[in-house]
């Protein structure tokens, strides 16, 4: 019997694999330079098909799909930088040894359709994070699976989708299901799997005319971008302005948050046109697919001939729009696809004012639809307060898009560790305006290594000096701050700018700080060696002396008066007191 799904799911490993062996071996070796097949080695210590040594091109290619998998699973923070990626990398690579294992089994039955439909989405998800080429391969091999599953015909359900809010680019009386001009709206015979409400739907696609559709505003990707434009031009909204206009002031937006994932989409849409469709409310209001309603824009200037961008039409109502549009968003932008090119501020920012400033949503509402723990959530919201109280610190406060130029969430993410192992609320305040400080006038142009040395010195002596010395210093900039009278991202520049004697003044303390450190750590190296062989002597468990051979007894006792001879020798080195 022929194995159609089987060999699917095969098919989608065959593309896995290479994209999975070039980013271990590039990784590991950036980490662990000659070492990085002695680290493999070690994360595989349980496999025994792997050589201890040989020729590097032989080396690589006995890393097959199973050991891929395992060093994902195993390495993800090797792997991968951004720790949510990394983490999401790890769920993927825990299913796909499942999958590897049903593969492997063979059997006279094929898989059945929704096992292969579910393995090859695992499998582009995970390639979307490592190979984009590699994950639109397979994402075609799951469109092939997913095109003969028993739901494919199922009609979107109406009802639950609420009407958006009503604006100048929203039209009134406006209804894409309810047209009937196929110069407008077209059923495709294709469709889109979402899962909404707990249930999962294959929704009928459309084609739309470009001219019919508008931006959803409340898209956390221009979140910062929007804070910018409200700023800079003193409105609240940009609720009053027609449609056109509306649309390429926040198609500006789109192009600015990550001009190079435009314009790889944009040579993509013109290769080989739309490949993944959109989601619109009825009203036109995209929900997910503003890139690609971005690039088909950019050309239809070029060619009115691209005329229309392929979506789901999702039906309305009028009840709980926000909330229920902010739900839908986030259910298929972050929980379903897993985006990952999501700025993590604007992520951040968005979490809190949805769920703390506002009150839209819950946490839990929030985890649910993002497919994310309560954890995770938290992290973000602890994230996004100190963004506020920085922005605050600065006399800049919901000029979210100050945050994001400076590019403080890794820095911040990284404080709140320390924070945590604060004595009391002084001493964090203390380490926060040092914090802040330094961030805001970029003493340090590496800020990663920044807070990694302010790591590795917090808690030290020479770290209870250097603090004092810096909340000093942070009171008298924020004095001149006062006087200055920062009102705004330029005002914040120029200040800054003028502040080159402190940042020279800051930088020289820290690495004094840093030094003191440092030597006292040399000092203390040996003491600390000690200890350890020390400790791992102690775990001996003497009870399997009386098991050893008379040979196996020898060399120990031949190894224990070798260790008398180098601990008396070490020993011996050390003045008299």
């Amino acid at each position: 019997m022929a194995k159609y799904y089987t060999d699917l799911v095969n098919r989608g490993f065959n593309e896995l694999h290479p994209v999975m062996v070039d980013l271990i071996v590039r990784e590991m070796k950036k980490r662990y330079r000659a070492d990085w097949w002695d680290e493999i080695l070690r994360a595989l210590q349980d496999q025994n098909d792997l050589p201890y040594y040989g020729d590097e091109e032989d080396l690589i290619d006995s890393l097959d799909r199973a050991n891929c998998v395992r060093l994902i699973f195993r390495r993800h923070k090797d792997l991968f930088y951004d720790f949510q990626t990394a983490n999401k990398c790890k769920a993927w690579a825990s299913e796909l040894l499942n999958i590897r294992n049903d593969i492997a089994h063979d059997s006279a039955r094929d898989m059945p359709q929704k096992d292969a439909e579910r393995y090859l989405d695992t499998m582009a998800r995970l390639a979307a994070s490592i190979d984009r080429r590699a994950a639109d391969r397979i994402q075609e091999l799951y469109q092939e699976a997913r095109s003969t599953a028993d739901d494919i015909a199922r009609p979107a359900p109406e009802g639950f989708y609420p009407e958006a809010d009503q604006s100048s680019a929203a039209q009134d009386d406006f209804d894409l299901l309810d047209l009937n001009d196929p110069d407008v709206v077209q059923l495709t015979g294709l469709s889109r799997k979402l899962t909404i409400n707990g249930e999962t739907l294959a929704y009928p696609v459309y084609r739309v005319r470009l001219d019919k559709l508008y931006y959803n505003d409340r898209n956390d990707r221009i979140l910062t971008w929007i804070s910018q434009y409200n700023d800079e031009n003193g409105v609240e909204d940009l609720s009053g302005l027609e449609r056109e206009e509306y649309n390429r002031i926040i198609e500006d937006f789109i192009v600015k948050s990550n001009p190079a994932a435009i314009e790889k989409t944009r040579n993509n849409i013109a290769l080989v046109n739309q490949r993944e469709p959109g989601v619109t409310l009825s009203d036109g209001r995209i929900i997910d697919g503003n890139r690609r309603f971005t690039c088909l824009r950019m050309l239809h200037r070029e060619d009115p001939g691209v005329n229309y961008f392929e979506t789901v039409i999702l039906a309305q109502t009028p009840a709980d729009s926000a909330k229920q549009i902010k739900l839908l968003e986030l259910a298929i932008q972050h929980g379903e696809e897993q985006k990952v090119d999501y700025s993590l501020i604007d992520t951040a920012i968005g979490a809190y004012l949805d769920i703390v400033d506002t009150g839209l949503i819950t946490r839990e509402e929030y985890a649910a639809s993002t497919n994310e723990t309560l954890g995770e959530v938290q992290k973000k919201l602890d994230v996004a307060e100190l963004v506020l109280e920085f922005l605050d610190f600065m006399h800049t406060p919901g000029q979210y898009h100050i945050a994001r130029d400076l590019q403080v969430f890794s820095v911040f993410t990284e404080l709140i560790p320390l924070l945590n192992k604060c004595r009391n609320d002084g001493e964090r305040d203390a380490l926060k305006r040092s914090v802040f400080t330094n961030t805001m006038l970029a003493t340090f142009g590496d800020q990663r290594k920044y807070i990694r040395n302010l790591k590795s010195l917090f808690g030290t002596q020479p770290y209870k000096t250097y603090i004092q010395r810096e909340n000093k210093a942070a009171e008298q900039i924020a004095e001149e701050m006062e006087r200055y009278g920062i009102g705004g991202m330029e005002d914040l520049k120029d200040f800054v700018a003028s502040q080159t004697d402190w940042k020279a003044e800051l930088s020289l303390s820290f690495d004094k700080a840093l030094n003191q450190s440092r030597k006292a750590q040399t000092r203390n190296k040996p003491a600390k060696n000690v200890g350890r062989c020390i400790d791992l002597l102690m775990e001996i468990d003497t009870d399997i002396f009386a098991k050893l051979t008379e040979e196996e007894r020898g060399s120990l006792r031949a190894q224990f008066a070798k260790l008398s001879e180098v601990t008396a020798m070490i020993a011996g080195e050390l003045p008299d007191a």
